[in-house]
């Protein structure tokens, strides 16, 4: 079978990845989508919710689409989830079968710097979801991983569909009715079991740098705020958490000016 793998914290699952689960079956001739929960997502800024209750909710988004299953390869292994190990795993349990892994434009051009892109391009297809204007740029790219790992790229038009699991936790946040986002079933499950009414405090950068400001000279400063602004591009560029590599660079030198005995006594607190 030709299965196409998307995977995903699916925190909560939504109706964009239905739709692209979709478009993939009719557009790169697939006999199943598989939906992949990831047990830890080494690039959140978050916590996700507990697997149990994503697992229930692609289930339910999934219950009356005989062709997408719900994979729990990620879950069974457990920690931080990387795509070469499940593909591993997969090409292992399933080695009849042909995978195709399923991405959008922005994840995509990050690929070539993920863990062992050798072995994800050597165990399976790679399907793209181009949005309206995304296969911009996009050339010099299949290019070079054609060229590097004989990378076999499959494109996938798509429509716009501006819909994101944050979207959906905030609407549930502030009350708002999400029945436009989300399968009835998943919406069902959201208010029965009162998931993402609460509130996650974001970190405050603008805090951190009113501290900051007032212990570190102003040399410094301007140093620290620049390599908090690099330290953000790069995690952009190579797809690593941004809200952590800002904080890390605003972070980077917050201790420069302590005194020696002040270190101490802070190591003992």
């Amino acid at each position: 079978m030709r299965i196409g793998l998307l995977g995903g914290s699916f925190d909560p699952i939504h109706n964009a990845h239905l739709k692209l689960g979709k478009a993939a079956l009719a557009g790169l001739s697939l006999d199943e989508v598989w939906f992949i929960p990831t047990a830890h997502s080494y690039h959140k800024g978050r916590a996700l919710i507990p697997a149990e209750d994503r697992v229930a909710m692609i289930e339910a988004a999934i219950a009356c689409e005989p062709c997408f299953k719900m994979c729990d390869i990620d879950l069974q292994r457990g920690g931080n989830t990387y795509t070469a190990d499940t593909l591993r795993d997969l090409h292992s349990q399933y080695p009849e079968d042909t995978f195709v892994f399923l991405q959008g434009t922005d994840s995509f051009i990050t690929m070539e710097y993920w863990k062992e892109p050798e072995v994800i391009f050597a165990l399976a297809e790679i399907g793209v979801a181009l949005r309206p204007g995304s296969e911009e740029g996009l050339e010099g790219v299949i290019g070079r991983l054609k060229e590097k790992y004989d990378a076999h790229i499959l494109l996938l038009p798509m429509e716009e569909e501006d819909i994101s699991s944050s979207d959906v936790r905030k609407k549930v946040l502030d009350g708002e009715p999400i029945s436009d986002y989300v399968p009835a079933g998943v919406e069902r499950y959201i208010r029965e079991h009162e998931l993402y009414t609460t509130a996650v405090t974001p970190m405050a950068f603008s805090e951190v740098k009113e501290k900051l400001e007032g212990i570190l000279p102003p040399k410094r400063y301007r140093h620290t705020l620049g390599v908090a602004d690099t330290a953000k591009k790069l995690a952009e560029r190579y797809g690593a958490n941004v809200e952590h590599a800002y904080l890390a660079g605003l972070l980077h030198d917050c201790a420069k000016c302590y005194r020696d005995e002040d270190l101490l006594k802070l190591s003992h607190m």
